[in-house]
């Protein structure tokens, strides 16, 4: 199980920056927390984690703003190699922009992204957007996901269902759903 905590490295001392930590379930128990490592935490902060079919990684970091654009997020992704996550991957300009982007949900197959950002064109403080994996293998320019979804306020922490049919995500401080089906519908206008 994933988890972010700003906890010390060595699970003791004073709380620090923001990074992303698992446990591991054995016969025993849970484990005690690791740390994604130091190729994935930073001195910055690093948050909502999503994970593939093939055990990628997508998750949120401000590790390369300014201290004076604390809330610049971008997304990244860290592919598993020998047990450890490899140097994350900035997902480029389909995705990430000068402002705010986090709370990346990765489907399972690796085929769309949804995430929350912060930008002009938005409805409001934040909406979701959707990318999609065209036929090169390339993220398509991500898209607002519309009126549907977004409002004047603030939508993040979006998750789709394991069956697929329900995508759920927060607004106004509350938890809503709506059918998954909206993602096949913006599938068909890219």
């Amino acid at each position: 199980m994933y988890f972010i905590s700003d906890r010390a490295l060595n699970g003791y001392g004073d709380v620090k920056d923001i990074d992303l930590w698992y446990i591991r379930k054995t016969d025993e128990g849970w484990s005690e927390p690791i740390s994604a490592g130091k190729a994935i935490n930073s001195e910055k902060d690093e948050f909502y984690i999503s994970l593939s079919n093939t055990g990628t990684i997508y998750f949120a970091s401000n590790v390369h703003t300014s201290d004076e654009n604390k809330w610049d997020f971008d997304i990244y992704y860290s592919k598993p190699e020998d047990g450890k996550f490899q140097v994350p991957v900035n997902m480029g300009d389909s995705i990430n922009t000068k402002y705010f982007e986090c709370d990346a949900f990765i489907s399972p197959d690796e085929t769309y992204i949804i995430f929350c950002s912060s930008r002009p064109d938005g409805y409001g403080q934040g909406d979701l957007y959707i990318s999609f994996k065209n036929k090169k293998n390339a993220w398509t320019k991500a898209k607002n996901m519309g009126e549907v979804i977004n409002t004047e306020t603030h939508e993040f922490c979006p998750f789709v269902t394991k069956d697929e049919k329900y995508l759920f995500y927060t607004s106004n401080e509350d938890i809503y759903w709506i059918d998954a089906k909206i993602i096949d519908n913006l599938r068909k206008k890219y």
